[in-house]
């Protein structure tokens, strides 16, 4: 029997709610609709998805990332003077459960990592000290600062450090 409101994924056999989520870029002006039985395929690895709804369908990851205007890099690229500018990423992203925030200090200082929501509210403050040089990593786990899980969405994460900000676009499926 069918269930109302949702539809089964065909690689868990777990129920998703139907429908779509609009991912926004007002900067743009610009939208796309994202069924959440696509989303809910990221978290297996998979742009490809087959529901009830949607049936065979396929995300397209270069679009997504277009909308959000993330940067998409080989890794190795570096600055062409090493250390002139901060680098953050994180990995996996989107992601389900964590993901793991790497960033790149050209100088030792005190550093601030904070993760925000879409309407610039603050959700944790991953680090606020004092680091070396050099490469770091710090995971989140999609938990706000009263360790509450917080809903799937789209999320900033803000990296201060030496007087500049590096900001990057976190996608949290749950």
């Amino acid at each position: 029997m069918m269930a109302r409101g949702v539809e089964q994924c065909t690689i868990c056999g777990q129920w998703v709610n139907m429908g779509y989520m609009r991912v926004i870029n007002p900067a743009r002006s610009d939208s796309l609709d994202l069924p959440y039985i696509g989303l809910h395929a990221l978290e297996h690895g998979a742009f490809t998805y087959d529901g009830t709804l949607h049936s065979k369908a396929r995300l397209d990851p270069l679009r997504l990332a277009q909308l959000l205007d993330l940067k998409t890099k080989v890794e190795g690229d570096r600055p062409a003077m090493p250390g002139a500018s901060l680098r953050l990423v994180a990995y996996p992203n989107p992601f389900n459960s964590s993901t793991v925030i790497s960033y790149e200090l050209p100088q030792s200082g005190m550093v601030e990592l904070v993760i925000y929501n879409l309407l610039g509210q603050k959700v944790r403050t991953l680090m606020a000290e004092a680091k070396p040089a050099g490469d770091h990593h710090v995971q989140w786990d999609g938990r706000d600062d009263t360790e509450q899980a917080v809903p799937g969405g789209i999320y900033l994460c803000r990296l201060k450090a030496g007087g500049r900000s590096k900001l990057s676009t976190l996608v949290l499926i749950r």
